[in-house]
């Protein structure tokens, strides 16, 4: 329940088994972790970008809509 997003990041041809059972965990009041694997190291920057903030937009609708982010205060 606290306002935090954790993406996380697999570089190489894995296997990533620890990061998809971090990812697909149960019992969390809101799924905030993403994660994103690169089997190519050689992958475009944009493509990395775009695949790091593809889950982010989704979190941050459900956080306010759960009112995780409804009590912080602007620095």
């Amino acid at each position: 329940k606290f306002p935090i997003f954790w993406h996380f990041v697999g570089i190489g041809n894995g296997p990533f088994d620890y990061l998809d059972e971090i990812d697909t965990m149960g019992g969390r009041f809101l799924d905030n972790v993403g994660v994103v694997t690169r089997g190519n190291p050689n992958m475009p920057a944009s493509e990395m970008f775009d695949r790091l903030l593809g889950e982010f937009p989704v979190w941050l609708a459900q956080a306010k809509q759960k009112g995780i982010l409804a009590n912080l205060k602007a620095a």
